[in-house]
């Protein structure tokens, strides 16, 4: 896995974008038909974002978005000799996401 991000921060503006990129990892061993098979779950990648703005000293206003890039967490299962159109099982998706509001100290 592979995380990063990067922030500013300038007056009263904060803004921050951050990279999760998740290696391909095995799952399990799966056979079929006497060929040996594996689950796994394919690269992918999300970006998320966060964005801050001082309106008083007592109050901000935020945004924030996960996944903005819409990102599937696929499920495939390979097996030797096996047409490449069965390898897929699963897509896993939480959608993009996005969070608005006013936070602060009263």
């Amino acid at each position: 896995m592979f995380k990063s991000s990067v922030r500013y921060n300038r007056d009263k503006f904060t803004g921050t974008v951050g990279i999760i990129r998740n290696r391909r990892i095995f799952r399990q061993r799966q056979d079929a038909a006497a060929y040996e098979g594996h689950q796994t779950y394919p690269p992918n990648t999300t970006v998320d974002f966060s964005l801050e703005y001082g309106v008083t000293k007592r109050a901000r206003l935020f945004v924030s978005g996960r996944n903005i890039t819409d990102a599937q967490k696929l499920r495939r299962r390979d097996v030797q000799g096996s047409p490449e159109w069965s390898t897929f099982q699963v897509a896993n998706n939480l959608g993009v996401t996005y969070t608005v509001g006013v936070t602060g100290s009263f």
